[in-house]
């Protein structure tokens, strides 16, 4: 069976990010892995680093897909 990668980054909006959690787990059917990539104040690389980020920690899965906290599924299929 194929394994489903999911990367979310996120920076200070919590309740986004829960959003984005509550919406995969409805909406996802498959097995997944999951990450969340974290930006701080401290590490100012960006999105991009943290995407690269998400891309290394789910290199083992067939299927990679990369979101942002705001951008979610909001219905099957």
């Amino acid at each position: 069976m194929s394994m489903i990668g999911i990367g979310v980054t996120t920076y200070k909006r919590p309740h986004l990010l829960e959003k984005f959690l509550e919406n995969i787990k409805r909406f996802t059917k498959s097995d997944y892995k999951l990450y969340v990539a974290t930006d701080t104040d401290e590490d100012r690389r960006g999105v991009a680093k943290r995407k690269n980020e998400c891309l290394y920690f789910l290199q083992d899965c067939d299927y990679i897909f990369l979101f942002d906290d705001d951008c979610f599924p909001t219905q099957e299929g």
